[in-house]
């Protein structure tokens, strides 16, 4: 699987996640609350990988690294 399949793959299984929620603004706040776990602003990779574990969202290790890359948009991890 290329990276970008990979990302694709990630984004369905996370929107799916969404399903239970009036507005998909309520699922991404949702999303960023609980997986920036301090607070600080950042979401890191281990952040990341615990968020997608609250929402019962199981991506491989590959769709996480591509995921993780997509939405590291200053590339500082």
């Amino acid at each position: 699987m290329d990276e970008s399949s990979a990302i694709d793959e990630a984004l369905k299984k996370i929107a799916k996640a969404g399903d239970d929620f009036v507005t998909m603004r309520d699922y991404s706040k949702a999303l960023i609350k609980r997986f920036d776990n301090n607070n600080d602003g950042v979401i890191t990779f281990q952040e990341l990988c615990n968020g997608l574990r609250t929402f019962d969202i199981d991506l491989g290790l590959k769709e996480r690294l591509a995921l993780m890359r997509k939405l590291d948009v200053d590339k500082d991890g």
